[in-house]
């Protein structure tokens, strides 16, 4: 089986080749800019908020079983600022490949976030109605219906605080909080802060489904997770 990953220059898309290679499958990986991963996976430079349409051509010439899409413009208040990009990279990025994998027959999973809920109720399943708040939160929920409504195939993959304490990782906000816990500067609560776009509070995401099709050991218990993240935090 061989897999497109797009966006594996990212947290969530390194660690995911890095998964799919540890399971034996074939992967072709994706990234703006130079490879910046470990994993001895064939890589192509594809800048998706310039050139979306050659994430198309790699889909068509290399006809794999499935396209993973974790790329994406994370920065959320870099969205409120770059709409425009904002759009590319959350939207027309996922339409085309979308496309491509109807055109291919090829299944697509596209990664998106629980930021497309409000966070006024929280403990949020699939069935419940989004409600984005913010040029970030609106966005991807827009990548999300073109996935569902262009791909024939396709499964949507929501995830909530994306973190990583590996040396090198991109700085995420679990590991900006650590830094000032560490530095002994007291936390503040985000509702406190004045920021560009709005954060929803509470944001947590039910994992019942993704345990029944993938086992109980999936995802790690939080505090399991937890562990460690710090334990490569002091790597």
């Amino acid at each position: 089986m061989t897999t497109v990953v797009a966006g594996a220059n990212g947290l969530v898309g390194s660690r995911i080749v890095a998964r799919l290679l540890e399971a034996g499958e074939g992967v072709l990986a994706s990234g703006r800019g130079p490879r910046r991963f470990d994993a001895d996976a064939a890589y192509v430079e594809v800048d998706l908020s310039v050139e979306p349409e050659k994430l198309a051509r790699l889909i068509e010439s290399a006809k794999p079983d499935g396209v993973i899409n974790a790329a994406a413009m994370t920065d959320v208040d870099g969205c409120e600022k770059s709409p425009r990009e904002a759009w590319a990279l959350n939207v027309r990025a996922v339409e085309v490949a979308a496309l491509a994998c109807a055109r291919t027959g090829a299944r697509l999973t596209a990664v998106s976030t629980d930021y497309v809920f409000d966070g006024v109720k929280g403990s949020y399943t699939e069935d419940d109605p989004p409600n984005p708040r913010g040029v970030y939160a609106r966005t991807k929920r827009s990548g999300e219906e073109a996935a569902l409504i262009l791909a024939a195939d396709v499964a949507v993959c929501r995830v909530a605080v994306v973190y990583s304490g590996r040396p090198g990782a991109k700085k995420t906000f679990a590991a900006a909080a650590l830094e000032s816990l560490r530095a002994g500067i007291v936390p503040v609560r985000v509702a406190d802060l004045k920021l560009p776009a709005p954060r929803p509070l509470r944001c947590g995401l039910r994992v019942d489904k993704v345990r029944r099709l993938l086992g109980e050991s999936v995802p790690l218990p939080i505090d399991a997770a937890l562990d460690r993240f710090l334990a490569e935090s002091r790597t």
